[in-house]
C-alpha cells in the first residue's frame, strides 16, 4: 500500500474551499478580493506542490477542477471562473 501526498491534498482542498466559500458568504465578501486572493493562492500551491514537485498533472487538474466546481455551485459566475482560469 502506498501513500501519495496529493490524496491528502485533495481532502484538504475540499475542506478549505468549502470553509472559504461559507465564510465569505456569511461576511458578504463572496466574489470579491477577500475571496479571490486566498482561493488563487491555494490553487497556486496545488499547482506547485502537485504539478511541479510531484509531476502529477492528473491530480492537479482534478483538484483545481474540484475547487472551481465548488465555487461555481456556490454562486460564482462563468466570467469569474474564466478569469480565474486565465490567471
Amino acid at each position: 500500500m502506498s501513500f501519495q501526498p496529493s490524496e491528502l491534498l485533495k481532502i484538504a482542498a475540499l475542506f478549505y474551499t468549502a470553509w472559504l466559500v461559507s465564510d465569505r458568504k456569511e461576511k458578504g465578501t463572496y466574489g470579491k478580493a477577500e475571496f479571490w486572493v486566498p482561493l488563487l493562492v491555494a490553487a497556486a500551491l496545488v499547482v506547485v506542490i502537485v504539478g511541479f514537485l510531484q509531476k502529477d498533472l492528473g491530480n492537479t487538474v482534478v483538484i483545481i477542477f474540484m475547487m472551481g466546481v465548488m465555487s461555481f455551485v456556490a454562486g460564482m459566475t462563468w466570467a469569474q471562473i474564466a478569469i480565474a482560469g486565465l490567471l
